[in-house]
């Protein structure tokens, strides 16, 4: 009876913390949004009144504006989309044994396409993992992101023994502000004026905790940032579960 008692209990210490985690993503959710919905509905008011009032747009206004309108849509698009797969959070998805070092190339080519002409240092070991292939790769992609958008320099990416770093040679952040990195919605005084949503870092420290990691932001050796995370292997979770099983017995 204790320990049903002592699992009930932990249980519920689990549901109220989800439950408080969910409310202050649907609070901190309504609050980002807010924002590019303000200024899209500025934009179109400006659009559909500028002819009504007798001083229609001209051409290169009309145009200007235009862009700004779509561009405001792709990012209200682009965090929807993050924000589903961070409530999601693929807790349905299927662990199962995956290259890690094959889930990072695959992310690097996706980059690579997304930013033609951006060089990447890859060194990069097999490493066996019990995951979730395509959130990953996702966290990958993030990172690599993340690592593009903040410098103009070559992107440094290595995988050794399980711990995958991504060296950026941007300004890089400072201390204090390296604790917030992966904080949901949390952007640096230098990156508010970029495209984003302040949910990328967030989504890859989701991802790496669900599959039993730790993630790191530290200063680059070379100056710069390095940002990444650490996930167990195979041979890693089944000497755990032996030592486990030797310590009941």
């Amino acid at each position: 009876m204790a320990r049903l008692s002592a699992a009930f209990n932990a249980m519920t210490e689990r549901l109220a913390g989800s439950r408080r985690r969910q409310q202050q993503l649907v609070a901190d959710a309504g609050h980002e949004l807010r924002t590019p919905l303000t200024s899209l509905r500025t934009n179109l008011e400006w659009l559909m009144r500028s002819g009504d009032r007798g001083r229609p747009l001209s051409e290169p206004q009309r145009r200007q504006l235009e862009q700004a309108v779509l561009g405001q849509v792709e990012e209200l698009g682009t965090l929807v989309g993050e924000l589903v797969d961070l409530a999601r959070g693929d807790a349905t998805a299927e662990l199962r044994p995956t290259d890690l070092d094959e889930v990072v190339l695959r992310a690097v080519e996706r980059a690579q396409r997304r930013a033609r002409g951006r060089r990447f240092d890859l060194r990069v070991e097999p490493w066996r993992v019990v995951g979730d292939p395509a959130s990953l790769e996702r966290a990958v992609v993030n990172l690599l992101d993340n690592a593009l958008k903040f410098s103009d320099g070559p992107v440094a990416v290595a995988l050794e023994d399980g711990r995958l770093t991504v060296d950026d040679t941007g300004p890089g952040l400072s201390d204090g502000d390296r604790e917030h990195a992966f904080d949901r919605f949390w952007r640096a005084p230098t990156a508010r004026e970029l495209p984003g949503s302040g949910l990328g870092l967030a989504i890859v420290a989701d991802v790496v905790a669900r599959h039993g990691g730790r993630v790191f932001f530290t200063a680059a050796p070379g100056g710069g940032s390095r940002v990444g995370f650490e996930v167990p292997g195979l041979t890693e979770l089944s000497a755990g579960a032996s030592e486990t099983h030797i310590g009941r017995s």
